[in-house]
């Protein structure tokens, strides 16, 4: 089994951070790459509807901060061929993911022409050589303008060679019987698109003066249009995973976000506080988000990440602003500034004479963001576990198929089974069961509701009603 693609199968902010800041500039150690111990790869070969995996091989390729090209030049080559499972998400980081949440949210680093042509010039000077490869006309795009270049580059050719080009190499290392499990992304604002959070600001700085930008708001119009270019990339990642039918399987697990209300700016919810982190069911991660493993979002790692990365894109954003602007201000008062850190990667993990010796792979960016910031929009635990059992349940399904097997459903309809109150009716006791239900076998069944009902122990089962297999119990 092996994980390949972006920060979503990384699992970036999910639970515990893999490895150790010793490997922090080798920029494809877990470490860098911001590999988490919750991201639904590492929950799928822990599974243990799948077998006991100490007798599998796991290759955790995924990097946060990875196009397509990354995908297929870097983490592909280093996979060992005959592969039975691939799982890979990639694509959101070619459609520019960052820079729309840059533009058009948070607000980290946005310019005006005028002082991106300064820009160009002041990171000339050697003391800025960790912004030497920022994309000056990016910065100063502005939210309608990059919102309309997402989408062009979305439905471009260029993109979807691009992921051809992926899904056909991974395909190379794919044994006989081998299936990539091709992941999607969620839609992150409520559809019913109330006014709620129409004046809700999260932009990262205050007195901002020597910017022209307007405050960025979750508008009606922004939501929509962010929704909007996740259904696009899902289509479109969607249809080229069907020129592959018998090697890919697209894993679309947006419908589960809306139908447990996991995502931002649900009715009644306000965005404005803190306590609309508290929501259980909230999928996507906020800058303040807790969750019960992960670590307090406003801390700062001793450590800054390296440019390229997600978090270390965002943390690159927010020093521009603070070099242009030293009297900013951060707009949560919870971010204290005098926490900053000033140390880089080289001076913290390696001695003066261990530097001269060797050529740094990345630029160290400096750790301005608190690290809640390196996650948002980013699947919280819940989600990757979603994720996970809609990626198992495929996985059992090709196996059940490759053996002749019947498949399990992902919708299990318990129209007429006599598991109401009061009815004392073994589960294997078919002829009553429903025709939909007569060919699966009893023991499997049994341990199946056995398992929801132990995962839902304030539900009671009632004839006539129809229970999804997913997102807690899918087959195996």
């Amino acid at each position: 089994m092996a994980a390949i693609g972006d920060s979503y199968s990384a699992g970036i902010g999910a639970g515990d951070r893999l490895g150790d800041d010793s490997q922090a500039l080798d920029k494809n150690s877990d470490w860098a790459c911001s590999r988490y111990d919750h991201a639904y790869p590492y929950i799928v070969n822990s599974d243990p509807r799948l077998g006991d995996n100490k007798g599998r091989t796991f290759e955790f390729k995924s990097c946060s901060g990875a196009v397509a090209q990354d995908v297929a030049t870097i983490q592909i080559p280093a996979l060992t061929p005959g592969q039975q499972v691939i799982l890979l998400s990639v694509g959101g980081n070619d459609a520019e993911f960052p820079n729309v949440l840059n533009q058009c949210i948070y607000q980290w680093a946005v310019f005006t022409k005028a002082q991106a042509a300064v820009a160009k010039v002041a990171v000339l000077d050697a003391d800025y050589k960790w912004a030497e490869d920022i994309d000056w006309e990016t910065l100063s795009r502005g939210c309608a303008d990059q919102l309309q270049h997402s989408r062009s580059i979305i439905e471009s050719d260029d993109f979807a060679t691009s992921i051809e080009a992926v899904l056909t190499l991974a395909i190379s290392k794919l044994a006989d019987n081998g299936v990539i499990y091709f992941t999607g992304y969620g839609k992150f604002f409520d559809e019913e698109y109330t006014n709620e959070c129409s004046t809700v600001s999260w932009s990262t700085w205050v007195s901002k003066a020597w910017n022209s930008y307007a405050e960025a708001k979750l508008t009606y119009d922004l939501r929509r249009v962010m929704n909007g270019l996740v259904d696009r990339t899902n289509a479109k990642l969607k249809s080229i995973a069907a020129n592959h039918p018998s090697n890919v399987i697209f894993i679309d697990y947006d419908s589960y976000i809306g139908k447990w209300g996991g995502r931002f700016c649900e009715p009644g919810v306000d965005e404005s506080t803190r306590e609309s982190n508290t929501r259980p069911h909230l999928m996507f991660y906020e800058l303040d988000s807790i969750d019960a493993f992960g670590t307090n979002p406003w801390k700062r790692s001793t450590n800054g990440d390296l440019s390229g990365t997600f978090a270390g894109q965002l943390d690159m954003f927010a020093e521009i602003t603070r070099q242009f602007d030293p009297h900013t201000e951060f707009r949560d008062k919870e971010i204290d500034d005098s926490t900053i850190g000033t140390s880089t990667l080289a001076s913290s993990v390696l001695s003066e004479d261990r530097i001269a010796d060797i050529e740094l792979p990345d630029i160290p960016v400096p750790n301005v963001l608190p690290d809640g910031y390196g996650r948002v929009f980013h699947p919280q635990v819940l989600l990757h576990q979603i994720i996970s059992n809609l990626v198992v349940w495929n996985i059992n399904n090709v196996r059940y198929a490759q053996a002749g097997q019947l498949q399990f459903p992902q919708d299990l309809k318990l129209d007429s089974c006599p598991t109401g109150p009061g009815q004392d009716v073994p589960l294997d006791n078919k002829p009553h069961c429903d025709h939909d239900l007569d060919n699966i076998q009893s023991d499997l069944f049994r341990k199946i509701v056995g398992r929801y009902c132990a995962d839902h122990g304030d539900l009671t089962l009632h004839s006539n009603a129809v229970y999804m297999a997913q997102p807690t119990w899918a087959s195996g």
